[in-house]
C-alpha cells in the first residue's frame, strides 16, 4: 500500500462544501446537543419550522460537527429526489463495478440499502432529508424496508410542517444576543457595535431570522462606508418601520415581511451595481432546483448570446447625440428630398431589447458576495476523467462534471422569479433549452454506467427545455415552419438522449439472467439428475461468458463495469471448484480495479476473491501477499473490527492452517471470532463458520501432535481442554 493510501477510515460523505462556516454558524448549540439527545433516543427526527429559520442549515452543521459519530457515513438528499439519488450515490460510493439501471427505481434503491448496511455493519450512519413536504409520497417509499436493515441509520429531516409520525424537534427562533452575533459576524463588530440599539431593533424587526440576518449583514459588508442606521432607513422604506409583530400567532407573516424585505434592499443594490448579477439571479430559476453545474451555466449564457445579441453588438451600443451642425443637415436633407419628389427613407425597424449577462464572472461574484447564492461545490481537477468533446456550436463551454456548482436557497429562487417581467423571460426560458440539447448532444451514441453517471447534473433538466422546445415548435410551426423544425429537432434529440442515459442496460440484464440461470442450476443440484444439473451449469456459465465477451466489445478500455463481471464469474467458477479456469478472470478483474484506482474497499474484495481461487490451486506463495493485502487494505479503510475484516482475517488463517502453520494461524483465527462475535447479530452463519474453522485447526492441531505451536490465550486452552474430555 502506498503512501498515500495510508489514510483515514473510508468515509462515505456527500456534503461537499454545503453549508457556511462554522465560525459563521451561532448561537444553536444547544439546539445541536438537542438533536443529537433525539436521534439518540428515536433515530428519526424531524426538525420543523417556518422557512428562513436556519433548519437545514442546522442539519448540515450537526452533520459536520457530529461526522465523528457517524463513521458508516453522513449523506444529505433534498426529499423531491431521495430515491433516485441515494441510488446513484450508494452505486458510485460502493459498488461502481454494477449497472443496475435495468431495475426499477425501488428495487435500485433496496440495492444501496443493502449494500451501505452491510459497510457501515453495526456504526451508525446519518442520513438528512431535506425540505419534506410530502413525507409519505417522497421519503416512505424509499426508505429501509425492515428494522434489520435500518439499524445502522439515523434519519434526520427538515419540513415546515409537522410529520405526524416522526419524534418533532420545532426549530426556536435564533435569541436575540445570537442574532446580534451572527449580523456583526457579517458586517464587523465594530460597525454593529457603534450603533447597537438600532442593530438590536432590527434584528428584532427582522425575526431573528438566519436568512434575513444574512442578506442584511453582507447588505451592509459590501461597502465599508455603509451604517447601520444606513440599513435602519432601508428597512424603513421597505415597510418595516413598525416594530416586529408577535411571534404567535403571525409568526408566519411576520417572517414574510422580514424576508423580503431582507431581499427587497439586497435586490436593490444588485440591480443598480450590477445588472449582470441581477438578471444571472433570475436566469437561475429556469433551471430544476438541483445543484447546479457552471459549466452548464456559462452554456445557457452563451446560447442566449448567439441566439438574439446582433454580431455586430454583444451589448446595446449608446450612439452619441447629433450635433447642432448634423441636425441642420439632417433636416435640409429631408427638405430636398421632399422637393424632388422622393420619400425619404424610412428609419430601420429598432433592435428588440436584450438583456444578456455579459460579464458572467462578475456577475457570479456579486451573487456570492450577497449570500443569494450558495457554492455547494468547488471545482476539484480528476485525471481519470477524460474530457468529452465540445459542441462545435460552443467551444469549450461544457466540460465533464467536477467542476464547480451552485444552489439557489429555495424561498430566494421564488423571489428571484418574481423579478422575470420586463427582462426577456421567454427567449431566455429558449436559449435555456436550447443550451440544454446543445451540452446533451455530446452524451456519446454508446453509453455505458459509468458515462451516464458523468451526465446526471444534465439530465435533470431534460425535462423542462423538451417541454420548452415543444412548445415553442408548436407555436411556430404554422409561420415559421424551418424554425418550428429546429425546435422539433432538438426536442427529439432531448428525448434520444435521456433514453440512453436511462434506458434498461442489455449486459446488465443478461447478465442478470445469466446469474437466475445459475440458481437454477444450483437448485437443480438437489433433485440428484447429474445430466440435467451438468446442461444447467453449462448453459450458465455460457451465458455468462457472452456477456463478457459482449462486454468487451461494447465497454471502454479498463470499464469497472466489466471489471464487475470478470469477479462475477470468477467467483462462479471457485463455487464449482474449477478454479483455473477462475484465476485469469479475477486477476483481469483485479488489474482493472488497479488501474482505475477503485475505492479501496471493493479492490480488497477483488484481492480476497484472487487469493481464494490461488489458495484452493495450493499456489500459496501466490495467495499469501493477496490476503495480507486485502487485510491491510480493510482495517486501514474500514477499522479494526468489521466484520469484512474478520473474513480476511479468517482467510488468511485458512491459508497458514493449510500450510500447517498453526501457530500463525490461531492468533488470526481468534480475532475473526471475536470481531464477528462483537458485529454480528447472535447466530450469524458467519460467527458459525468462524468457530466451526477455529474448532477444525485445533483438532488438526491434536492430530498432529503439534499443540506446542499454540498459544496459552484463554479461548484456545479452553478449546483444547473441550476437545480432549470430548
Amino acid at each position: 500500500m502506498t503512501a498515500n493510501q495510508r489514510q483515514a477510515l473510508y468515509q462515505l460523505n456527500n456534503l461537499r462544501d454545503r453549508g457556511i462556516a462554522p465560525q459563521r454558524f451561532v448561537g444553536r448549540e444547544a439546539d445541536l446537543n438537542y438533536l443529537h439527545d433525539r436521534l439518540d433516543a428515536h433515530r428519526k427526527v424531524a426538525i420543523v419550522g417556518m422557512f428562513g429559520l436556519g433548519k437545514t442549515e442546522l442539519a448540515l452543521q450537526y452533520a459536520r460537527a457530529h461526522g465523528a459519530d457517524y463513521p458508516g457515513g453522513v449523506a444529505w438528499f433534498t426529499a423531491a429526489t431521495f430515491g433516485e439519488d441515494l441510488s446513484k450515490w450508494i452505486q458510485v460510493e460502493l459498488f461502481p463495478d454494477r449497472d443496475l439501471r435495468h431495475l426499477d427505481l425501488k428495487h435500485q434503491v433496496i440495492e444501496a440499502w443493502k449494500a451501505w448496511r452491510d459497510f457501515c455493519a453495526q456504526r451508525p450512519a446519518l442520513v438528512i432529508v431535506d425540505d419534506v413536504t410530502d413525507y409519505h409520497q417522497q421519503v416512505v417509499p424509499y426508505l429501509p424496508s425492515n428494522e434489520g436493515i435500518a439499524a445502522p441509520f439515523r434519519f434526520v429531516f427538515t419540513s415546515r410542517s409537522e410529520i405526524p409520525t416522526l419524534q418533532t424537534f420545532a426549530l426556536p427562533q435564533l435569541a436575540a444576543a445570537a442574532a446580534m452575533q451572527l449580523l456583526a459576524g457579517l458586517a464587523g463588530t465594530a460597525r454593529i457595535q457603534a450603533d447597537a440599539a438600532t442593530a438590536e431593533a432590527i434584528c428584532q424587526r427582522l425575526g431573528y431570522l438566519p436568512l434575513a440576518l444574512t442578506l442584511m449583514g453582507s447588505w451592509l459588508n459590501v461597502d465599508p462606508d455603509r451604517t447601520v442606521a444606513d440599513l435602519h432607513h432601508a428597512l424603513n422604506e421597505q415597510g418595516l418601520d413598525a416594530p416586529a409583530l408577535d411571534r404567535a400567532p403571525d409568526e408566519i407573516l411576520t417572517a414574510e415581511r422580514g424576508v423580503k424585505a431582507a431581499f427587497a434592499i439586497s435586490w436593490a443594490y444588485l440591480h443598480q451595481r450590477s445588472p449582470d448579477g441581477a438578471q444571472l439571479a433570475r436566469v437561475l430559476t429556469l433551471f430544476a432546483p438541483v445543484d447546479l453545474p457552471w459549466d452548464l451555466i456559462a452554456v445557457v449564457v452563451e446560447t442566449y448570446a448567439q441566439e438574439y445579441i446582433w454580431p455586430a453588438r454583444l451589448a446595446p451600443v449608446a450612439r452619441p447625440a447629433s450635433s447642432g451642425w448634423q441636425k441642420l443637415w439632417q433636416t435640409l436633407w429631408r427638405w430636398l428630398q421632399r422637393l424632388v419628389g422622393r420619400q425619404p427613407s424610412l428609419p430601420r425597424p429598432a433592435l428588440p431589447p436584450v438583456y444578456p449577462v455579459n460579464d458572467l464572472l462578475e456577475a457570479k461574484g456579486h451573487l456570492l458576495r450577497l449570500n443569494l447564492l450558495e457554492c455547494v461545490r468547488q471545482e476539484t481537477a480528476d485525471p481519470e476523467n477524460k474530457a468529452i468533446p465540445p459542441s462545435p456550436s460552443y467551444q469549450g463551454m461544457w466540460r465533464q462534471p467536477g467542476g464547480s456548482a451552485y444552489r439557489l436557497h429555495p424561498l430566494l429562487r421564488d423571489l428571484f422569479a418574481e423579478q422575470w417581467p420586463g427582462f426577456d423571460r421567454e427567449h431566455w426560458a429558449l436559449a435555456f433549452a436550447l443550451g440544454v440539447a446543445v451540452a446533451a448532444a455530446q452524451v456519446p451514441n454508446q453509453v455505458d454506467v459509468e458515462t451516464a453517471r458523468q451526465f446526471d447534473d444534465l439530465k435533470a433538466h431534460f425535462t423542462e427545455a423538451e417541454s420548452i422546445l415543444t412548445a415553442q415548435q408548436q407555436a411556430t410551426a404554422a409561420a415559421l415552419p424551418s424554425v418550428a423544425e429546429r425546435y422539433k429537432v432538438a426536442a427529439r434529440k432531448l428525448t434520444a438522449v435521456g433514453f440512453r442515459l436511462s434506458r434498461q442496460v442489455m449486459l446488465a440484464t443478461r447478465f442478470e439472467q445469466a446469474q437466475k440461470r445459475y440458481d437454477e442450476a444450483k437448485a437443480s443440484a438437489a433433485g440428484g439428475n447429474q445430466a440435467v444439473v451438468s446442461r444447467k451449469f453449462a448453459e450458465s456459465i455460457a451465458a455468462y461468458q457472452k456477456v463478457v465477451e459482449d462486454a468487451r466489445q461494447a465497454l471502454p478500455p479498463h470499464s469497472l463495469l466489466l471489471a464487475g463481471y470478470l469477479n462475477r464469474l470468477a467467483l462462479i467458477f471457485y463455487e464449482l471448484g474449477q478454479y483455473t479456469k477462475g484465476i485469469p478472470l479475477a486477476a483481469e478483474a483485479v488489474q482493472i480495479a488497479e488501474t482505475r484506482q477503485i475505492n479501496l474497499v471493493k479492490l480488497a474484495s477483488y484481492l480476497n476473491n484472487l487469493a481464494s481461487l490461488y489458495k484452493e490451486q495450493g499456489c500459496y506463495g501466490e495467495a499469501e501477499p493477496l490476503c495480507q493485502r486485502s487485510l491491510e487494505i480493510r482495517e486501514q479503510q474500514l477499522g479494526a473490527d468489521h466484520p469484512d475484516v474478520a473474513t480476511s482475517l479468517n482467510n488468511l488463517a485458512e491459508l497458514y492452517r493449510d500450510q500447517g502453520h498453526y501457530g500463525e494461524a490461531e492468533p488470526l483465527y481468534i480475532r475473526a471470532v471475536e470481531i464477528s462475535i462483537k458485529t454480528l447479530p447472535i447466530g450469524h452463519p458467519y460467527i458459525v463458520t468462524r468457530q466451526h474453522n477455529f474448532k477444525g485447526m485445533i483438532q488438526a492441531v491434536l492430530a498432529a501432535g503439534q499443540t506446542d505451536q499454540l498459544s496459552d490465550h484463554p479461548t484456545t486452552q479452553a478449546l483444547l481442554q473441550q476437545l480432549r474430555e470430548s
